[in-house]
């Protein structure tokens, strides 16, 4: 259910991935001037108010008329099929290139996929020629098929003109070249670059003795001072289990033959799979740019996503390079990090220029983003870091994927037209916000993001940027597989005269498949051609962060201040009005170094800083406000508004998960009544036979239909939402563990609901008896929280849900039952054995002694996958209506549900409601044996 983070995912599932495929410029930094070498060749709060096809402006003189066009042979703004692939993953961080001009005609490769199914996995090409009635194509370059992909392409100019592709593949367990047998021919001549163990500096960076082998290429096709080809190439390591990878450079000999030494020159050390490479055309330039740690502070899957942008040059076709150039240098001040995304060009004047996507980062909490990017531009000669764009639009219940954040895979392109150059940021955006701005809600029925292609362009240099333009422009929100449009994994060619021309992949169900994301689909290669547009005026404010929400926190009568930073994406300065609304309390909040009214600039300094300052009220309790910021977006006016959320408690704390075991197995556990938690792994996990039965489990506890609190599947923890607008459950101890009893393993903690009117003390128990290691016992006492003024709770329902992921013959399809006798639902798996003997329980004891109301069991197609989490009013009608435990007569993908009481009371702070859960497995067993199982667990 929930979305894997995705540096875990890197690490868990990165077998299944591959065996899938596996301003004003200086006076010498002046755009125009010199062609290129080859020019014959290289023929949201609100979120974003993204502009839509045809409100970029076309320059007169671009038509299809023009001397020098390069539209597709069908006309402007044209897209067209060139192929087919079920395979829609491409590259899991940077894109590279996967589209060039060469010779007259188009290059493209692409991850072919025959059928649904891992198996005969290539590198495929297609090219057709820009004046029309010529086309080659072929399905895959590698001579032997299985396991070739996660390609990039160049182009020779040289001897007559041919494509250059770079592909990793499993069988060789290394990086390949497939050199192009000629201009319109489909017939390449492939070799090994070295294989992995010993770079040429004897460089290990991850644990054990020798690298692993070097994937994920990115190439650039160059020429030397005889002119004669060279390629060059940078590949990442994998290694599994590690955190550390090596980037290596690869170099052809002259002519494309042959890697020109015996081992791969070591780079650097990195945690993610983001390099990418670019030469200049008229030059001896070449750069590596690539993602490195910014500090060591972290583990693992937060440390991949704190990462700092560098690069690396050399001047003389790669014999050497010089020190890497740190060009972020993020500090724990800076709340965001550099993703996994990267693209870098050097236009036409020689000017180094470098795209990267950044996502929520505070280092002191140790909390990461979820949807939300930002879009950044440097180049070498200003020494300028622009914003592009802030994606800060959220659905809430819609997953973006694994490596992707709202903007990903994009490229950069210089577009050059009678003489005048532009930059082109070209990249997938997932537009869909709950709130309909920039657009509404467009998710697959399955929970996965449709993509739309944008792009954006520079007229300076890169020193500003217009607005968005959605040149695809679908929608297909609530699709089924097969029905999706999800534009996705873009790529462009990089030197372009009159129109644009990028490769994307139209996912027919969106979501990656390899990544269990979405199902299998043969997916249309699409190829667009998009008029070089110029810009408009455009503003766009947003802030940093975007909302001040948990965990911001005061205690009583605590003054603290806070950094709010405001940026303008937009070419044109912002002027503003700011106001604050309060909803709980009033005069807590204040800007005491800034007026009112103020501005912010554009270009290299494109932010304002601003102090908020709180004064935590003297009463306990949750305290809101929106301030809103009024200004002109160039458009029409328009409000960027903040939500702030102070907690204002004696004490705060954060949800801790740790693991708890018995004999056999593991369980993560944490103070705010959650158990599984699927991103930190320990999901009820039989470590001995590497088996997890659930995804996720929670406490549910509220007093109405619009007043219910849980932390279960994606999308419903943390703030509010649409499914559940009371929000999740909250810490209000540290989580202690305990492992001194002889006969079990203990851990305890506190929590409450969101206005802390609700609060209980959470007890998990694990026995280390070996006869008693199939269940753990989660004792609850419910309370009135430090907020609740009454000092009473009533008409409570409470009761605890839990997504039991049994494996399966057919993935998580299973059947369910009830036992009245013994308060409990279960789930079985399916088919035949060993699926069939895997059995799970969820039951609840009351120590009043009292009937429990009974549960249920239902599936997460109908009450989960619609809207990505239960919905609350579903959820309450639902626990209040039920009289027995009972399962479903679906077979499918199911989660459980007891409830422990309805229209309880509870009288006073010294009043409290206590009942346990008891989670139960079978590992190889039949329903009696179940029983039994939990039959022990209760009397334990």
């Amino acid at each position: 259910m929930p979305l894997p983070v995705e540096q875990i995912v890197f690490r868990t599932f990165i077998t299944l991935l591959l065996s899938f495929s596996t301003v004003v410029f200086s006076t010498d930094c002046a755009l125009g001037g010199t062609a290129p070498r080859y020019s014959d060749d290289r023929i949201a709060n609100p979120p974003l108010e993204p502009v839509i096809a045809g409100q970029g402006t076309q320059d007169a003189s671009i038509s299809p008329t023009s001397a020098d066009q390069q539209y597709f042979f069908l006309g402007p703004n044209s897209t067209i099929q060139i192929g087919t692939t079920w395979n829609d993953m491409q590259q899991n961080g940077s894109m590279g290139r996967q589209i060039v001009i060469g010779g007259g005609w188009v290059h493209n490769v692409w991850n072919y996929l025959p059928g649904a199914s891992s198996a005969n996995r290539n590198t495929s090409y297609y090219a057709y020629s820009l004046a029309g009635g010529m086309n080659v194509s072929n399905p895959g370059i590698d001579p032997v098929v299985n396991g070739a992909g996660f390609t990039s392409i160049g182009y020779d100019a040289t001897g007559g003109g041919r494509a250059v592709a770079a592909y990793h593949k499993l069988d060789d367990n290394r990086t390949k070249l497939a050199r192009g047998d000629g201009l319109g021919l489909s017939t390449f001549t492939t070799f090994n670059f070295p294989a992995a163990g010993v770079n040429c500096q004897n460089v290990v960076s991850g644990t054990g003795g020798v690298d692993g082998p070097y994937f994920w290429p990115k190439i650039a096709v160059d020429v030397n001072g005889s002119g004669q080809p060279i390629a060059h190439v940078v590949s990442t390591e994998y290694s599994g289990a590690q955190v550390n990878l090596s980037l290596v450079y690869y170099k052809t000999n002259a002519g494309l033959t042959a890697p020109s030494a015996t081992c791969g020159l070591w780079i650097d050390s990195v945690t993610t799979v983001s390099a990418v490479i670019t030469q200049d055309p008229n030059s001896n330039k070449v750069a590596i740019v690539w993602l490195r740690s910014a500090d060591g502070a972290h583990a693992d899957a937060i440390q991949q996503r704190n990462n700092d942008v560098v690069f690396t040059e050399s001047t003389d076709l790669g014999s050497s390079w010089l020190l890497p150039t740190n060009i972020t240098n993020y500090t724990g001040a800076n709340l965001e990090r550099a993703y996994t995304d990267l693209s870098a060009l050097y236009s036409t004047d020689g000017c180094l220029h470098i795209l990267w996507t950044t996502s929520y980062f505070d280092s002191a909490s140790s909390i990461v983003g979820n949807q939300g990017a930002r879009l950044y531009h440097w180049d070498k000669c200003q020494q300028c870091r622009s914003l592009l764009a802030d994606a800060d639009n959220s659905e809430v219940n819609c997953k973006r994927g694994v490596w992707n954040k709202n903007i990903s895979k994009m490229n950069l392109s210089e577009c050059v037209v009678g003489g005048s150059s532009r930059l082109y940021a070209s990249y997938t955006y997932f537009t869909g916000d709950d709130l309909g701005n920039p657009t509404p809600s467009d998710c697959s029925a399955a929970g996965w993001a449709n993509g739309e292609i944008y792009a954006q362009v520079s007229q300076n240099g890169g020193a500003t940027w217009g607005p968005p333009v959605n040149l695809t422009n679908t929608t297909s929100h609530n699709c089924a597989a097969g029905a999706c449009n999800s534009e996705h994994w873009s790529s462009s060619a990089p030197y372009v005269t009159d129109s644009l021309r990028i490769q994307y992949i139209l996912d027919r169900d969106a979501g990656a498949v390899a990544y269990t994301e979405g199902s299998w689909t043969n997916n249309p290669v699409m190829n667009l051609s998009y008029p070089c547009f110029s810009t408009v005026t455009y503003l766009h404010l947003s802030a940093s962060p975007a909302a001040l929400a948990y965990p911001y926190h005061t205690i009583p009568g605590q003054q603290r201040d806070t950094t709010l930073i405001l940026v303008n994406s937009g070419n044109a300065v912002a002027n503003y009005t700011r106001t604050i609304n309060y909803l709980t309390g009033s005069g807590w909040l204040s800007f005491p170094n800034d007026p009112p009214n103020s501005s912010v600039p554009i270009g290299c300094n494109f932010a304002d800083s601003l102090k908020v300052r709180v004064n935590g009220p003297a009463t306990e309790g949750l305290y809101q406000a929106i301030v809103n910021f009024d200004y002109n977006n160039g458009f029409s006016n328009s409000t960027l508004s903040i939500s702030v959320d102070l907690y204002n408690f004696q004490e705060f704390f954060l949800p801790s998960d740790n693991a708890i075991n018995t004999a056999t197995n593991r369980l993560n556990v944490n103070q705010a009544g959650r158990v599984g938690v699927y991103e930190q792994g320990n999901l009820f996990t039989y470590t001995a036979a590497g088996v997890n039965y659930l995804r996720d489990g929670s406490l549910i506890v509220g007093t109405s239909a619009d007043n219910l609190s849980w932390l279960i599947h994606e999308g419903s923890g943390g703030q509010p939402s649409v499914t559940n607008p009371y929000g999740a459950l909250f810490a209000k101890s540290n989580l202690t563990v305990n492992t001194s009893d002889p006969d079990y393993r203990l851990a305890t903690g506190i929590g409450v609901n969101r206005d802390s009117t609700i609060a209980f003390r959470a007890t998990y128990y694990a026995p280390k008896a070996l006869t008693n290691s199939d269940f753990y016992l989660a004792q609850f006492s419910v309370y009135p929280g430090p907020g609740n003024v009454s000092g009473r709770i009533d008409n409570m329902t409470i009761g605890y849900a839990v997504d039991w992921d049994i494996p399966a013959d057919n993935g998580t399809s299973n059947t369910a039952g009830g036992d009245d006798s013994r308060h409990m639902v279960y789930q079985q798996g399916t088919s035949s054995p060993p699926n069939t003997q895997r059995l799970a329980a969820l039951a609840v004891i009351r120590e009043d002694g009292q009937q429990a109301p009974g549960g249920f069991v239902w599936d997460n197609a109908r009450y989960v996958l619609p809207n990505r989490a239960y919905q609350v009013d579903s959820l309450w009608s639902r626990m209040n209506a039920v009289t027995k435990f009972e399962g479903t007569p679906i077979i499918g993908d199911l989660n459980s549900v007891v409830v422990a009481g309805t229209h309880e009371s509870i009288l006073s702070t010294a009043d409290s409601f206590k009942f346990v859960i008891v989670l139960a497995g079978q590992l190889s067993g039949d329903l009696n044996s179940l029983k039994a199982t939990v039959d022990k667990a209760k009397s334990f």
